[in-house]
């Protein structure tokens, strides 16, 4: 056999081979996320809400991300509310069981808090600017859906003018979910 007949022989018979290790274009995440916020040295609290992402690839380890969330807590007293949006790089390692990613996003958060006293109402809100690093796990189910068995994240939040009175923020999200995948055809 010719050298050139077998390097074409070869090559067909790797491309289902290469073809399972590709990356999906874009990854879109949804689930369950709970909020430790950092307000003051009494008022910790524990909020619960959604966080959702799309991640575009560009290759199997890099893409971008856009992340958002909203966080609540509601009781007789207190109404407080926290959405969050960012944007920044993300890097994965894949194989054929699991992605693992790590990411650093960077965006915005607005914060609205009610308290009702017996005397009075009181509403505050305010805007802030988020850094967010972090990472997570999916478990791959199938080539176009998989489930995310954790995801954290430290975020460090600036307020200008904080209703808690502490203008920079130490939080940290906590989520689960599920995953579904594009892929190119």
């Amino acid at each position: 056999m010719k050298p050139a007949s077998l390097l074409l022989l070869l090559g067909l018979l790797s491309a289902p081979c290469l073809a399972q290790n590709t990356r999906p274009l874009a990854e879109v995440f949804g689930g369950f996320s709970y909020f430790r916020v950092d307000a003051d040295e009494r008022d910790n609290r524990n909020l619960y809400g959604w966080n959702g992402s799309v991640s575009l690839n560009a290759d199997r380890t890099f893409g971008f991300t856009i992340d958002v969330s909203g966080h609540y807590q509601d009781n007789i007293v207190e109404r407080s509310r926290f959405f969050t949006a960012m944007a920044g790089p993300r890097f994965a390692m894949r194989n054929d069981n699991a992605t693992t990613f790590a990411h650093r996003l960077f965006g915005g958060t607005h914060q609205h808090e009610r308290i009702n006293s017996l005397t009075e109402n009181f509403t505050s809100t305010a805007n802030g600017f988020v850094v967010a690093f972090g990472g997570g796990v999916d478990v791959n189910v199938s080539p176009h859906f998989g489930v995310r068995v954790i995801q954290a994240e430290y975020e460090l939040t600036k307020f200008n003018h904080a209703f808690s009175g502490k203008g920079i923020q130490h939080n940290a999200r906590v989520g689960i979910g599920i995953v579904f995948r594009f892929h190119n055809r």
